[in-house]
């Protein structure tokens, strides 16, 4: 696994204002190291206002929730999060995350 990851051609799609209003402002796509295409991801407003990326998944019959694709730690997915968010034109403090 490469030591940098680089997410590029990232495109976002706008929720339903019914949506937006639950905290769901859209989905996400990108592509990652020129090698794998991102799609399903989703950006989130939290209930104390923070900005986050969610990674999509299924739900079994237990109601556990099973992801397709995930970052296998915080400091992954920060850095996921800043990159998808920079390119989407938010700015993120560093503390934030």
């Amino acid at each position: 696994m490469p030591d940098v990851l680089h997410l590029t051609q990232v495109r976002f799609t706008a929720a339903a204002p019914h949506d937006q209003a639950r905290g769901l402002l859209g989905w996400v796509s990108a592509v990652l190291n020129g090698a794998l295409q991102l799609d399903g991801l989703t950006l989130r407003r939290s209930l104390d206002d923070r900005l986050y990326i969610a990674f999509p998944g299924r739900t079994d019959r237990s109601g556990r929730t099973h992801a397709y694709v995930r970052p296998l730690d915080d400091e992954t997915r920060r850095d996921v999060e800043h990159q998808l968010l920079a390119a989407l034109g938010y700015v993120v403090p560093e503390s934030a995350s």
